[in-house]
């Protein structure tokens, strides 16, 4: 009975031995499987560590490209405002002269026959008034206008004149009207 109860407690050790080998087997290819997933994972967050570097360099770059274009467009506009800023004034010819914007240029006997009045080069453009000659197509003056200076075509604007009212000069043609920026309109 002990030789039985022996062999047969041998053939279990055996037994028990083969599926321990079996199963050191099985956990040494889990064991490497799961060596493997590690590896992989650390491969995929540098990968993402890196994308995430890549995406906040474009963040940084479209920001840095956003705020350039906003600059552009600023100093664009602000091109566009001076292109567009055009300048009058208005007066009595006594009234201009004595501010110095126009003068009298020739003629005979010291300018008293066959003079011609001329906006002067002197003139001071804090006397003007700004205008955007894009929008602001008609000129309304206290009085009644006697002449503009320097002078223009007459198919490019048209006077009109109200009674007590003063005088409009509408302009018919603005870019060609305004390709000299100044502008004095001389009452009567």
């Amino acid at each position: 009975e002990i030789g039985t109860a022996l062999k047969d407690s041998r053939a279990r050790v055996a037994n028990l031995q083969s599926r321990v080998r079996s199963l050191g087997v099985k956990i040494a290819a889990l064991d490497t499987l799961i060596v493997n997933l590690k590896n992989t994972i650390v491969e995929r967050e540098q990968a993402i560590a890196q994308l995430e570097g890549r995406v906040q360099g474009l963040e940084v770059t479209v920001a840095e490209k956003t705020a350039q274009i906003a600059e552009k467009e600023t100093q664009l506009s602000e091109q566009k405002r001076k292109m567009n800023t055009v300048f009058y004034i208005a007066g009595t010819r006594t009234e201009l002269q004595e501010k110095g914007i126009i003068d009298e240029e020739g003629g005979f006997l010291w300018g008293l026959l066959g003079s011609t009045t001329v906006m002067s080069p002197a003139a001071s453009a804090s006397e003007f008034t700004a205008l955007d000659k894009t929008k602001d197509n008609t000129i309304h003056v206290n009085g009644e206008i006697d002449e503009i200076l320097p002078r223009r075509q007459t198919d490019l604007f048209a006077m009109t004149t109200a009674e007590e009212a003063g005088s409009d000069l509408k302009i018919l043609e603005p870019d060609k009207f305004w390709r000299e920026q100044y502008l004095v309109v001389v009452l009567d």
